[in-house]
């Protein structure tokens, strides 16, 4: 994306974009590794700050396709 609010939107929207290109290669299982503790927690602990809502429930709602999925 051309504009970004921040780098924690940026990291987002990276995950984001890669957990749709596991599903779209019809991977069961995956793991996803960020060293933003911010966007781990706002997966993990299901808190998502304002300015990650709506990406992290992207996140969640493709997560659904996977037989397992973690984040770390």
């Amino acid at each position: 994306m051309r504009f970004v609010g921040s780098p924690l939107i940026a990291e987002g929207l990276a995950l984001r974009k890669a957990v749709e290109k596991c599903r779209d290669l019809g991977l069961t299982k995956i793991r996803c590794e960020s060293d933003c503790a911010q966007l781990i927690k706002a997966l993990t602990f299901d808190h998502p700050l304002a300015e990650l809502y709506g990406i992290v429930a992207d996140i969640e709602a493709v997560a659904l396709s996977f037989d397992f999925v973690s984040f770390i």
